[in-house]
């Protein structure tokens, strides 16, 4: 039900323009509010019925509306078809896929056991699957050129395009080139006067917005360049690389939690059933009865535990490393840190061991919170009690940080 809403949401939003007459419902759609920035350049508040709305007020109206509407289907479609009766078809069509299917299930391992309790007895394949189609959206999103609001970081990315790469005399010479180019630019508006008329306002007003567009770009290139000028070691052997876009990744501190505490609350979700199940009706002492029983089921849970967090962890981060790649193609990941002029770091770390290291750092937070749970689960007892406690941990944990500005990436280049 809750698939049929958001499918006939994502349909909407793409047949009712922002400026028709039905735009109220537009604006009231989750996936509208999604991509809000993107539609507008720049976020603007809504005016509903001469007032004006945020976008979070409007994302948790249709939040809101999505949860009764697909609770309210979910229990007519149960009601009307699930009822287990003789003659229901769907009773029918079930014990028939179960009597097909029934030699998948005969196994006596119990890592199998595990996972078939968790992903098909307990139905968190649901879970699983929506993190999946999720991962699929932002992976397409993040390879998707991004849309770039300010012209100066426009005309840096332009020039980014062009000189990426290590550094060449001709790319200095060209870099000199556009520098007086843009100067004799700005001598001729300049020299048209404060107050031009006719064909000489119009030439000054192209020449002024060609010089404005461009300037911005340049004056952060030469920065950069003069930058890496003045660090230790020849020119010739440093790389010009869009330091914006990194930077702006490794100082995205609250994308970074968001992240890391949906993986921590969906590895939380999944360990509720994998440790609290068994024990509340009695199978874990019979699993325990085999020949070191308890041990080997020690071990086989730990082991799911470890790979759900891996594979969360995959599915979550994943969209975030194609950004990484979209930059360049980490074709300047040989730079060191000490010449990324933004990032204030003195270290000859490569680019790429720095990148590597934080989704490493990432990896490590994930598996610990991960640690966390199981030692929660085993100890609490509780299914409910453990999960809401784990995931207020791991919320907590995630506040501090964004309060204190800082995550992995924000560490390690104090470190460096």
């Amino acid at each position: 039900a809750a698939a049929l809403v958001f499918a006939a949401e994502y349909v909407l939003d793409i047949l009712i323009p922002v400026s028709g007459t039905l735009n109220y419902f537009k604006c009231m759609n989750l996936f509208f509010c999604w991509d809000m920035k993107n539609t507008f350049g720049t976020y603007c508040n809504l005016n509903i019925f001469g007032f004006p709305v945020g976008k979070g007020c409007c994302a948790a109206a249709a939040a809101a509306v999505v949860c009764v509407l697909a609770a309210c289907m979910g229990a007519v479609f149960y009601a009307r078809t699930c009822q287990i009766t003789a003659e229901g078809w769907v009773a029918a069509l079930l014990g028939m896929l179960r009597e097909k299917c029934a030699f998948l299930t005969r196994h006596t391992s119990i890592l199998f056991y595990e996972l078939y309790k968790v992903f098909v007895q307990q139905k968190k394949w649901i879970a699983f699957v929506t993190l999946l189609i999720w991962c699929m959206y932002e992976s397409h999103t993040a390879l998707v050129p991004d849309i770039l609001t300010s012209m100066p970081d426009a005309s840096y990315y332009n020039y980014m395009r062009q000189l990426s790469g290590r550094v060449t005399e001709e790319k200095l010479a060209w870099m000199e080139a556009e520098g007086e180019r843009l100067a004799d630019l700005q001598a001729q508006f300049i020299a048209l006067g404060s107050h031009p008329k006719g064909d000489d306002y119009v030439l000054q007003m192209r020449l002024r917005s060609e010089y404005e567009t461009q300037s911005g770009g340049f004056v952060y290139l030469e920065d950069q360049v003069n930058g890496l000028k003045q660090r230790p070691g020849s020119i010739y052997e440093k790389y010009l690389l869009d330091e914006r876009a990194y930077m702006r990744l490794w100082t995205d501190v609250r994308h970074d939690l968001v992240l890391w505490f949906v993986s921590a609350a969906v590895t939380l979700f999944f360990l509720s059933g994998l440790y609290t199940a068994d024990h509340s009706c009695g199978m874990d002492q019979l699993l325990g009865t085999m020949l070191h029983g308890r041990k080997t089921l020690r071990i086989v849970r730990l082991r799911c535990a470890v790979l759900f967090a891996a594979l969360f962890y995959v599915l979550l981060e994943l969209p975030l490393f194609l950004r990484y790649w979209k930059i360049d193609h980490f074709s300047t990941g040989m730079q060191r840190m000490g010449d990324v002029i933004s990032a204030g770091a003195e270290s000859s770390l490569p680019l790429a061991a720095f990148v590597g290291l934080v989704f490493a750092g990432k990896l490590a937070a994930a598996v610990l919170a991960c640690l966390f749970g199981i030692a929660l689960f085993v100890k609490v007892r509780n299914k409910m009690a453990a999960m809401l406690l784990g995931i207020g941990a791991a919320g907590l944990a995630a506040a501090l940080f964004y309060y204190f500005g800082t995550d992995v990436c924000i560490l390690l280049l104090r470190r460096l």
